[in-house]
């Protein structure tokens, strides 16, 4: 598999994949389009649309993202079902409820250092993915955007959205 990076010029993170730069940072952590605190008449970051028919898993890398590249905080070690898993057409992951980086997982595999050469811990009962990061309408989609004021995430960090939605 061949994985290409982002020139420095777009804004890349230390694994080199592209970030979307906010538009404000005073606004950056801004949820809803003219939400409180808002200027009337300004815009805020856009809201990612998650009633789609496409099949998304959707997780948080707080706690690993940017100690780890977006790639490699999102893969890793999910309590996901494998037949659900199987579906995910994208993963999103997000940094303080913003899309930092989407992918297109291939392969999911149990989370254990042999697939996954690097990782310091096993976590059994639990899956990662082997993908490359999304291009062309799906990152125009879903990178950069906001999560919807009311998305909350299950006590796992990820919760499924679109046509596998709960």
């Amino acid at each position: 598999m061949v994985v290409t990076h982002a020139p420095p010029s777009l804004g890349c993170g230390d694994d080199g994949y592209a970030l979307p730069k906010p538009r404000s940072v005073a606004l950056y952590g801004v949820m809803v389009k003219g939400g409180a605190g808002m200027p009337a008449g300004h815009e805020g970051p856009d809201v990612v649309e998650l009633d789609t028919p496409d099949a998304l898993l959707v997780v948080s890398i707080n706690q690993s993202y940017p100690r780890l590249g977006a790639y490699d905080a999102a893969r890793y070690a999910w309590r996901v079902s494998p037949s659900r898993a199987s579906q995910v057409q994208y993963v999103l992951a997000t940094k303080d409820r913003t899309v930092v980086a989407v992918f297109e997982p291939t392969e999911w595999r149990p989370a254990t250092r042999a697939n996954f050469p690097g990782y310091e811990r096993e976590l059994r009962g639990r899956l990662g993915f082997v993908g490359h990061p999304a291009g062309g309408d799906a990152a125009a989609r879903y990178l950069g955007k906001q999560l919807p004021p009311g998305f909350r995430f299950s006590g796992n960090g990820y919760r499924y959205a679109g046509s596998l939605g709960d």
